[in-house]
């Protein structure tokens, strides 16, 4: 009776330490779909972007890279003019096959024949700073990035 008690015992504290970690994974996907239901209508609404013949306004889809460590995953990219020469592009980036975040970044810079070359820094609270330079010209989009604990490449192209 005193062996059962106690494996009862050791399988309940192993229970109540593995119940934040599900709890946090529930969250991530829960809210991660939530957004994610968000980004899905903002994408659709964004297509007419597409037909601007803008070198970085509108819609991108591709796939990031790592440099450190070679994750890769899925991103898209809505970008938006907030004034002449400057534009934030939201990010919506998977990864482990079946995670997904977004986050907002500004674009900085100036087009010079048909390409627009851009600087961006963005802070991302718990996953530090984000930059990234690069260059669009209604094909192709690239950058370069680098964040507190990584460094790699976005590459897209029209949807």
């Amino acid at each position: 009776m005193q062996r059962l008690q106690t494996a009862h015992s050791a399988q309940a504290q192993r229970a109540s330490a593995l119940a934040p970690i599900a709890l946090a994974a529930i969250l991530a996907v829960t809210l991660g779909s939530i957004g994610c239901s968000s980004y899905e209508s903002d994408w659709r609404a964004a297509a007419p972007l597409d037909e601007a013949n803008h070198p970085v306004l509108g819609r991108w889809r591709g796939t990031w890279r790592s440099g450190s460590n070679d994750h890769t995953g899925g991103l898209r990219a809505i970008v938006t003019r907030l004034a002449p020469g400057k534009y934030e592009a939201r990010y919506h980036a998977t990864w482990a096959g079946f995670l997904s975040g977004e986050f907002k970044a500004p674009l900085d810079g100036k087009l010079e024949n048909g390409v627009y070359s851009f600087t961006s820094e963005q802070d991302l609270g718990a996953w530090g700073a984000f930059e990234a330079t690069g260059q669009a010209d209604g094909k192709l989009f690239r950058a370069d990035f680098k964040s507190n604990d990584d460094h790699g490449v976005f590459e897209m192209t029209r949807p």
